[in-house]
């Protein structure tokens, strides 16, 4: 007799820590850029973009579509909506800012992008790529 109420009460204690540890899940995935990770995350991106050739011989050989690819790519790698970004291609020596003033943190990461000599290629030079990372705040009250 009374070992059918602990029981029941068992059962929904597990079935609450169940719960909860899905919507922990939950949360976490869709909130993965935490201020102490956005730099992290903004290197592995650039990272990524670093190993596929075709975007950084792009970059390298200031392609007209070398920016636009770039971008493309960064926003499929952005996995929370409340991200945004700007890239910026610059040459190494130059400051390479933000384009306009953003209010909050914005976290800035770079990389630089060079491509492999070869015989059927002239000498390329390097490039540096930026990349801004910041959340969107929501204004509405």
């Amino acid at each position: 007799m009374y070992n059918r109420g602990w029981i029941r009460i068992v059962e929904a204690s597990i079935s609450i820590i169940i719960v909860l540890s899905a919507l922990f899940l939950l949360y976490q995935q869709t909130n993965p850029a935490q201020t102490g990770s956005l730099n992290s995350y903004g290197r592995q991106i650039l990272e990524e973009a670093a190993h596929d050739e075709s975007l950084r011989l792009a970059i390298v050989t200031n392609e007209s579509t070398s920016q636009q690819q770039l971008d493309s790519f960064i926003r499929s790698r952005l996995v929370s909506r409340s991200l945004t970004f700007e890239a910026r291609i610059c040459e190494l020596d130059d400051a390479c800012g933000k384009s306009n003033y953003t209010a909050g943190e914005i976290y800035a990461v770079e990389r630089v992008f060079a491509a492999a000599v070869s015989s059927d290629r002239p000498m390329l030079t390097p490039k540096k790529v930026r990349l801004f990372i910041w959340a969107v705040r929501d204004n509405t009250n």
